[in-house]
């Protein structure tokens, strides 16, 4: 079946999807929809999940979160994955997770090599509990 032409291909005016021929310039729309017909068009893969703005910002949000402030980010992001998890969302859970691994990693990184805050969080002084002068 021939994909339906709302737009004349040759002048741009606007044409009925049954149309055969453009009022305005002549065009042959027949032609043009057996032509777009015979174009491959691109469409992702099967397996790659679509990704939706709503999922992508609530992504950002939770590793934002993750990265800022670890200790709460984290436990939030993993409640995100868990309940995205049992209504069989699998991009929430994934980005979730995401967010989950980025604060484990955070938190790691400041125990294990207590230098590397100031790499992470440039604008806060780590040198101890009570500044010294």
């Amino acid at each position: 079946m021939a994909r339906a032409i709302t737009k004349c291909p040759n002048c741009g005016s606007t044409v009925s999807q049954f149309a055969a021929g453009c009022a305005i310039c002549g065009e042959n729309l027949t032609a043009a929809r057996e032509r777009r017909q015979e174009r491959p068009s691109l469409e992702a893969p099967s397996w790659l999940p679509q990704v939706t703005a709503a999922d992508a910002i609530l992504g950002v949000i939770l590793i934002v979160a993750a990265f800022g402030a670890p200790i709460v980010g984290g436990p939030i992001a993993g409640v995100f994955a868990y309940f995205a998890n049992q209504r069989g969302d699998k991009v929430q859970r994934n980005l979730a997770l995401i967010a989950v691994a980025v604060a484990v990693l955070v938190v790691v990184l400041l125990s294990f090599i207590p230098e590397s805050g100031d790499l992470f969080f440039p604008w806060v002084d780590l040198s101890g509990p009570v500044p010294t002068n």
